[in-house]
């Protein structure tokens, strides 16, 4: 679920520059800075999740738990990153089924905007 947030955030931002006068029923205060704040909390949280302590003392005695052997952290490595890819492939081939729908979305999107700007309805 962490992972889900690394795009949602992000879009936080890209909707509010690309659709800024649609009406939402909750604004959030500061959303750029919110976005961005977040987005860095979730990277650095999923990846001490992948490879705990990384940047400082990777699966070093501060991070590892009790019993750990530290010939063990690719195999945790492994078991926490294959997944994560399989779920990126998924997720990656979800979005690419739906090219058709963006693709109609944004024809019907551009369409009624250029009849909002002709006056004609």
């Amino acid at each position: 679920t962490l992972l889900s947030y690394i795009g949602i955030f992000p879009a936080l931002i890209v909707l509010r520059r690309k659709y800024p006068n649609v009406p939402r029923p909750y604004k959030a205060p500061f959303p750029m800075a919110i976005s961005i704040v977040l987005t860095v909390l979730v990277v650095f949280s999923s990846v001490q999740l992948l490879a705990p302590g990384l940047g400082a003392d990777w699966f070093g005695a501060g991070y590892a738990p009790s019993g750990w052997d530290p010939s063990q952290k690719w195999s945790y490595l492994e078991t926490e990153a294959i997944p994560l890819l399989i779920f990126v492939v998924i997720a990656f081939f979800f979005w690419l089924s739906g090219r058709g729908t963006r693709a109609h979305l944004a024809t019907t999107e551009e369409l009624a905007a250029a009849r909002a700007e002709s006056g004609a309805i």
